[in-house]
């Protein structure tokens, strides 16, 4: 009867391609996406798009047509008359107000 051989002594073929199975698989798998990188457009058509946007005049994007646009005069010059009547007004009050504060504030100080 033969004998087993033992462990230390059996061919290291059998190690190796037990080894070289998770190996392969996972060639396969970093194959399969090298594939699919390679076969996708995305990253073409956006550097196509890119160069065409560089290109491109941004002028003649849109184009405005002046002649139809609604023009309507707004003449109120009572309107504007009595603003700037208010307005004027305001300021006044506000800078007789300011000088006479601050020359009473002058004269205190001489006095003191």
């Amino acid at each position: 009867m033969r004998q087993p051989t033992p462990i230390s002594k059996r061919p290291q073929h059998h190690l190796n391609i037990k080894q070289s199975i998770p190996r392969a698989q996972c060639f396969i798998e970093v194959q399969e996406k090298i594939v699919s990188l390679e076969n996708d457009l995305s990253a073409s058509q956006i550097r196509a798009i890119s160069d065409l946007i560089q290109k491109d005049n941004p002028n003649d994007w849109v184009e405005f047509d002046l002649s139809l646009a609604d023009v309507k005069p707004q003449k109120k010059p009572a309107l504007y008359v009595a603003l700037s009547i208010l307005l004027g007004g305001v300021f006044g009050a506000t800078y007789v107000l300011i000088s006479n504060a601050v020359r009473k504030r002058e004269e205190t100080t001489k006095s003191a």
